[in-house]
């Protein structure tokens, strides 16, 4: 596979802001870490997590086994050079635990949407993530990759298409995540980096229709032209207790992140 190296744009109009989470679902918002994919696997008694960890704690990505009675976490398998490796483990690993083992497993939404990827936007992602961990490791101060978003123009497919990798990201010492959402065009034998977003929830527009701020965005779609659709969850200034989610797409280019679309918002007690 051909790249381009990393022509990092840094398009952010304020200082970077740090999320207040690190993922952002349909429901609402998660925090602690983050899983690309998760099994709820029991029988009568015994309850136990099978996630693939992207980043792993050590790894480029773990496959664990995590017991609900005592938190107990066990790395199953591991991989440091493709992730796809991890993928298939952990698919693996549910088939022992349900047919072998007797165990009755249920999926937990893909809020990671890395199994959504091709394998050659998989790769694109290795190298990246790699490229990533090193970097911070390297930083001063140091941080650490959290956890990964990746949403594609053409999952599971190989024909070209547009990327969006948001990562989140922990400074050493600091216990609330930053991010930044590498955007890259691949034409199907070379990517291209396009931009690079920090605190993706600095180019949402504030809301018109609520006096709420944007404490949160996570990438949700990203088409073949580059509008990036985004989710996002806002904090009403006026009514703490209400929870807001919006919406926003951008379009994104090599020169400028401009609004597609205005930032429509929808509170509820």
């Amino acid at each position: 596979m051909m790249h381009r190296s990393l022509s990092r744009i840094s398009l952010s109009r304020k200082t970077t802001a740090a999320l207040a989470c690190l993922l952002v679902t349909i429901s609402g918002v998660v925090t602690g870490a983050a899983y690309a994919q998760e099994f709820e696997c029991s029988v009568p008694g015994d309850k136990r997590y099978i996630r693939l960890e992207l980043p792993g704690q050590v790894h480029l990505c773990e496959v664990t086994v995590t017991k609900s009675s005592d938190g107990s976490r066990r790395v199953t398998w591991y991989a440091n050079h493709e992730t796809m490796f991890c993928s298939a483990k952990i698919y693996e690993l549910r088939g022992k635990y349900e047919n072998q083992w007797g165990f009755s497993c249920t999926e937990w939404l893909d809020t990671g949407g890395i199994d959504k990827l091709s394998e050659r936007h998989r790769a694109i992602l290795d190298a990246d993530l790699k490229a990533r961990i090193q970097a911070g490791k390297q930083a001063s101060p140091p941080y650490r990759i959290s956890g990964v978003k990746a949403v594609a123009s053409n999952p599971l497919n190989l024909a070209e298409g547009t990327l969006a990798l948001q990562y989140f990201m922990l400074d050493e010492g600091e216990s609330v995540a930053r991010d930044t959402t590498h955007v890259i065009f691949d034409d199907g034998s070379e990517w291209t980096s396009i931009a690079e977003l920090d605190a993706l929830s600095e180019y949402i527009d504030p809301s018109s229709e609520q006096d709420a701020a944007v404490t949160s965005a996570l990438v949700y779609d990203i088409t073949e032209a580059g509008v990036l659709s985004v989710n996002t969850i806002l904090e009403p200034t006026a009514n703490p207790e209400s929870v807001c989610q919006g919406n926003q797409s951008l379009l994104v280019s090599e020169t400028d992140v401009s609004a597609h679309s205005p930032h429509r918002v929808l509170c509820k007690n």
